[in-house]
């Protein structure tokens, strides 16, 4: 199984893949993330987290650079 990333801006959700495989019966799909605590699971539970945090840094750089008018909610 391939995990996904799936952003929604204003209202318009995009999927993307995170190039990162997980045996589906080691998946929480009620909690989203790995099932373990060995460090294979907490490193791709660990990975969203990473994107997100890109995310963020790129809708930082856009509201100082004027690029974003409206801050997100």
């Amino acid at each position: 199984m391939y995990v996904y990333l799936r952003v929604t801006v204003d209202g318009v959700p995009k999927e993307m893949s995170v190039k990162r495989s997980w045996e589906p019966s080691r998946w929480s799909g009620m909690a989203n993330h790995a099932i373990g605590n060995k460090e294979d699971a907490r490193a791709i539970n660990e990975y969203p987290d990473v994107l997100q945090n890109r995310a963020y840094e790129a809708r930082r750089k856009l509201i100082k650079g004027g690029g974003l008018s409206q801050p997100w909610r």
